[in-house]
């Protein structure tokens, strides 16, 4: 009576398919149908995509010296095949250097550049001298930045030229900027030959909380000038308001108003000092 199955239970039923799933493919796999990656498949997909972005990635990075050496340490000589490569500083400019590779037990001998040139110039060394200029800094900032990291830079008659070259091909975009900006000029005069055109000229120094090394200059046409994103006003409209309101600035009125003012300042200026026991300068 022990061994008997209690009959009352619920018995548990295989599924053979309902209404909406076809009775010849209920217990047929989907060759086409690819199963999911396993965790080790994924990981060497993200190694492989990782490789090949490093590899066509043009960027540069820092690396320290001894670092580079150990991990040159680990490699294999190509010629006999021993872990007996040794790295050494040939010579440097700027922030660029020559790096060689030589092998202990055979003949083994490779040099290589750290930075890749551009017309006989090292872009390294040029794209930092011209991100110090970008803010209006010279040769003792880059002195300062390199000391403080530990870093080589480059030497005063070297920077100068960088510079030169960097004047050379500012001045070459400036007059494209300017020739595009007349043949526009030209063009919307009919292409006459004698065209009569006055300009408003601007200039100051680049300040952007520090001193600067930059001048900026800005020529605006009478034409028409661009306020806004998608704004076009005449340049008679603008000189009429810088009129009124310097006229508005200039009447009796406001000037009596502007010293009324001041010296109100004043007076509270010297209430505080009297209750603080300071003098404000």
């Amino acid at each position: 009576m022990g061994n008997r199955k209690n009959r009352n239970a619920t018995c548990k039923y295989k599924f053979k398919g309902n209404r909406y799933t076809s009775k010849n493919n209920t217990y047929e796999i989907d060759k086409n149908v690819k199963s999911a990656p396993t965790a080790s498949e994924t990981k060497l997909q993200n190694d492989s995509k990782m490789s090949s972005t490093v590899e066509n990635e043009d960027k540069n990075v820092i690396f320290n010296l001894k670092i580079l050496s150990n991990v040159i340490s680990l490699l294999c000589c190509p010629e006999c095949f021993e872990n007996k490569i040794q790295l050494f500083q040939e010579s440097v400019f700027g922030l660029a250097s020559n790096m060689i590779l030589k092998c202990k037990n055979c003949k083994f001998f490779s040099s290589f550049c750290t930075s890749m040139k551009v017309s006989k110039m090292h872009n390294i060394n040029l794209s930092f001298v011209f991100g110090l200029r970008t803010f209006g800094k010279g040769h003792s900032a880059a002195r300062k930045l390199c000391s403080a990291i530990n870093m080589n830079f480059p030497s005063k008659t070297a920077f100068r030229c960088l510079e030169k070259k960097l004047e050379h091909v500012s001045n070459k975009v400036a007059c494209k900027i300017m020739n595009e900006a007349a043949a526009e000029v030209h063009k919307k005069n009919n292409f006459d030959e004698v065209i009569q055109c006055g300009v408003s000229v601007d200039g100051t120094w680049q300040r952007r909380g520090h001193l600067s090394l930059n001048g900026c200059v800005s020529v605006i046409s009478i034409d028409t000038v661009q306020v806004g994103a998608h704004t076009e006003r005449g340049f008679a409209q603008l000189n009429e308001e810088r009129v009124s309101d310097s006229k508005h600035h200039s009447l009796s009125e406001v000037k009596t108003s502007r010293k009324k003012n001041r010296s109100r300042k004043k007076r509270k200026l010297a209430k505080d000092e009297i209750q603080e026991g300071i003098t404000y300068k």
